[in-house]
C-alpha cells in the first residue's frame, strides 16, 4: 500500500496527449527552421551565381573592347587622326617609329634634319577628350540611380561618349609612347592585358564564380613576368622601360581585381542586362578615369571622417 501511494505521489502532473503534443510542435519548428534556413541557403546561392553571371559577363565584354582600343590606337598611329591629336616638330616622318628606340636614335631614318628641335606634344584635343571623358565617369558613378531611370538609348549614348573619349586619349598617350619609346611597347602592353582579361573572363565563365586575389595573382604575374623576361632578352637595355611597363599591368590586373568587388558590393540588386554589363565594362575598361574618381572619393571619405 505505501509502494503504490508513493507511485501516485510521483505521477506526472501532465496527461499523455499533451508531452504528444509538445513533441509535434517542436518536430514542426525544427521542420520550418530547417526549410527557412534552406531558402536562406539557396538565396545566397542564386545571389553567388547571379554574381558571377553578371562578372563574368562583364569581362566578356572588356574583351571585345580591348579589341576596339587596340583598332583606335592603330588610327591614331598610321592614319591622318594622328594630326588632330598630337603636334610634332617637321623634321620628323610621319608614321614613323622603331620598335625599341625614339625616333631621334631610329635607325630607319625618321629624323628629316637635325635642325628643328624634337619636339612632339598632344593637342588641345586631347585634352578636352581627357576632360570630358573624367567629368562623364564621375557622374556615372554618382548619377547611376538617375543614369539607370534613363531610357535605354540615352544610356548606350552616355556610355558610347565616355568610351570613345577614353578610346582617344588612350590613342593619344600611345602615340607619344611610340615616338618617345618605340612601338614595341604598346604591342607588348596591349598583347599582356588581353591575356589577363581573357583569363578573367575564361575562368569566371567556366567556374561560375567571382576571381579572388589569388587566382588573379596567378593570372596576372605569370604571364606579365613570362613577357617582361621574353623581352628584356631580346632589348637589355631598353630593360627599364619594359619593366615599368609590367609594373603598370600589374597594377591594371589587380585594379580589375579590386573595382570589380566594389562594383559588386555598391549593388543591392544584380541585373544581368546588356545596359548594366555595359556600365560595369565601362567602370573596368576605363581604369584611368576610374582611378581618379576612386582617389576623389578617397579624399572625400577622409574628411567626413576627420
Amino acid at each position: 500500500m505505501y509502494i503504490y501511494t508513493s507511485y501516485e505521489k510521483n505521477q506526472p502532473n501532465q496527461p499523455l496527449h499533451y508531452i504528444d503534443d509538445s513533441l509535434e510542435s517542436n518536430q514542426t519548428q525544427y521542420t520550418q527552421q530547417f526549410e527557412v534556413e534552406s531558402i536562406e541557403n539557396d538565396q545566397k546561392l542564386n545571389d553567388s551565381l547571379k554574381r558571377a553571371d553578371y562578372i563574368s559577363s562583364v569581362y566578356a565584354a572588356l574583351v571585345i573592347e580591348n579589341f576596339i582600343i587596340p583598332a583606335v590606337i592603330l588610327l591614331g598611329l598610321f592614319s591622318e587622326l594622328q594630326f588632330w591629336l598630337i603636334t610634332k616638330s617637321p623634321n620628323i616622318k610621319d608614321f614613323c617609329y622603331c620598335e625599341t628606340k625614339k625616333a631621334l636614335e631610329c635607325e630607319k631614318g625618321c629624323l628629316v634634319s637635325q635642325i628643328d628641335s624634337y619636339d612632339i606634344k598632344p593637342t588641345y584635343l586631347f585634352y578636352c577628350f581627357f576632360i570630358i571623358g573624367v567629368i562623364l565617369q564621375i557622374w556615372l558613378n554618382l548619377g547611376i540611380t538617375y543614369i539607370r531611370k534613363q531610357f535605354w538609348v540615352s544610356q548606350l549614348v552616355l556610355l558610347i561618349v565616355i568610351f570613345s573619349c577614353y578610346a582617344l586619349t588612350i590613342s593619344t598617350i600611345c602615340i607619344l609612347i611610340a615616338y618617345n619609346f618605340g612601338i614595341g611597347l604598346i604591342l607588348v602592353g596591349w598583347v599582356n592585358a588581353f591575356v589577363i582579361i581573357f583569363c578573367f573572363a575564361f575562368y569566371s565563365m567556366k567556374t561560375k564564380s567571382e576571381i579572388n586575389y589569388g587566382i588573379g595573382a596567378t593570372f596576372i604575374l605569370i604571364p606579365t613576368l613570362l613577357f617582361l623576361i621574353t623581352y628584356i632578352k631580346m632589348s637589355p637595355n631598353y630593360a627599364i622601360y619594359f619593366s615599368l611597363n609590367s609594373i603598370i599591368l600589374i597594377t591594371f590586373g589587380f585594379f580589375l581585381i579590386w573595382e570589380s568587388k566594389k562594383i559588386l558590393s555598391q549593388q543591392k540588386i544584380i541585373r544581368l542586362s546588356i545596359i548594366e554589363i555595359l556600365i560595369g565594362s565601362e567602370l573596368l575598361i576605363a581604369c584611368i578615369n576610374q582611378v581618379i574618381f576612386r582617389a576623389i572619393e578617397f579624399c572625400k571619405n577622409s574628411k567626413k571622417k576627420k
